[in-house]
């Protein structure tokens, strides 16, 4: 789980200002996410040498990028608009966790974010080192309103004056999410005339995208690597999690799995062509857009793109996603509840258009399942109180809990794999391998 003081892996020291560390899906470079009046003072002339500092978790210190020359369209891109405070600078690929998400929930989740970087009177007086003792992370920040120039108004928790805001200018708005950091926006200028209120401003991450539409040859989009090509998850996905007793039982059958995973990446699906074309039909609540940028969402599609090739012997490209999101649906909830107890709340609401009746439902959550894993439309039946059936997303004539049977995907690890190593470990060739396991998912993908 990470906490604030993971913050700190995502800032740099950019100048005399603050930057947010960003890996865009591309293998040689990172981008430093900043404000643009960061670089006032030298951009006029160009050629000179700016300094970045950004974190490092092996040496836990602050280390030097070596400076270099800011040259606008190859290292350094700002927003043409030049009432928009934001600049990209780009840097060969640093050794970075990748565990930041964007957001642009900012409205509606307001609170709990934090404003981290390098206030000027603390770099005076370490001499202008960057450590520990320059890097600052405790300024609460609550989302309020709209502003001019793209920007959104803030409030700044403690009032700080501006001495301790001054240098904090290109930092991340972001707060810890689970695994992720999720950032919203960088902050700008602080004005003398809110600042005594314990107000700021900063610009929503979402405008940086109009810089990359700009320099479509020189950039990559504001998005994750890992939904550029599922590749970048390839060493995550079929953990079969087991005990050091069984770890040989299962080695075989974990090995194989991962590299089936291959015809997923041979196949050309994407993660983000996943995303493109399905949207919130992916989600059992399309409120929780969050989602559609984490690791585990993409994880999962990853892992049942791999089933499927297994039990139809065949690669599906991108343009056969449509006949598997109407043979079997895939969908997934961020909810902090167990999956069974979204059938009262949520389940029954999600999008079913194209699903015909008898088909399976599998659901991914974010929180690991307690309960049963597998829901038969004969059992849930029994709940079918008054609902608003005008709501449903289904195709004529059908409910979701009396045509469809639902699975948690975790059934396909522990009831199909889990549950038979007897049989799996005598296993010693491919072939049979994918055999024993295309009987094992056959009744679920018939």
């Amino acid at each position: 789980m990470m906490t604030p003081n993971d913050i700190v892996g995502i800032t740099a020291a950019v100048n005399g200002g603050t930057g947010v560390l960003f890996q865009p899906r591309a293998e040689e470079f990172t981008y430093i996410l900043t404000a643009k009046h960061v670089f006032d003072d030298i951009i006029e002339g160009y050629g000179n040498n700016i300094s970045i500092h950004y974190w490092d978790n092996n040496t836990t210190t602050f280390i030097a990028v070596n400076p270099f020359e800011i040259q606008k369209g190859v290292n350094y891109f700002p927003h043409s608009d030049e009432n928009t405070d934001l600049a990209i600078i780009k840097i060969g690929r640093l050794a970075i966790e990748d565990k930041l998400i964007v957001s642009q929930n900012y409205f509606k989740d307001n609170v709990g974010y934090y404003l981290s970087g390098f206030p000027k009177i603390r770099r005076d007086a370490n001499d202008g080192a960057i450590n520990q003792n320059t890097y600052r992370i405790d300024n609460r920040i609550t989302v309020l309103n709209n502003k001019e120039h793209n920007q959104v108004e803030a409030d700044i928790s403690k009032n700080q004056n501006l001495g301790e805001l001054i240098g904090m200018s290109g930092g991340p708005i972001c707060k810890p999410v689970d695994d992720y950091l999720m950032v919203i926006g960088i902050q700008n200028e602080v004005p003398n005339d809110i600042e005594a209120l314990g107000r700021s401003a900063f610009t929503p991450i979402e405008h940086f995208s109009s810089i990359v539409d700009e320099y479509p040859d020189d950039l990559e989009p504001i998005l994750p690597p890992y939904l550029k090509c599922f590749s970048f998850l390839r060493d995550n996905a079929f953990a079969l999690e087991v005990d050091f007793f069984n770890e040989q039982r299962i080695e075989y059958t974990r090995n194989y799995l991962k590299n089936k995973i291959t015809d997923v990446i041979a196949s050309g699906v994407t993660p983000i062509g996943i995303k493109s074309f399905f949207e919130n039909r992916l989600l059992v609540n399309e409120k929780e857009i969050n989602a559609l940028v984490q690791k585990k969402i993409w994880l999962t599609w990853l892992e049942f793109l791999t089933i499927l090739n297994i039990v139809k012997y065949k690669k599906f490209d991108q343009d056969e996603l449509g006949e598997i999101f109407n043979s079997y649906r895939l969908i997934y909830s961020d909810s902090e509840k167990d999956w069974t107890f979204l059938l009262e709340d949520e389940l029954k609401y999600a999008d079913y258009n194209g699903l015909k009746a008898e088909s399976n439902v599998f659901v991914g959550s974010k929180v690991a399942p307690v309960g049963n894993l597998f829901l038969p439309r004969d059992k849930i039946r029994n709940i079918d109180k008054v609902y608003d059936k005008s709501k449903f997303k289904t195709d004529l004539g059908i409910h979701p809990y009396t045509h469809f049977n639902f699975y948690h995907v975790s059934f396909l690890e522990k009831n199909c794999i889990l549950e038979k190593l007897h049989s799996f470990e005598v296993i010693d060739n491919e072939q049979d391998l994918c055999e024993a396991l295309k009987n094992e998912y056959n009744e679920l993908f018939k």
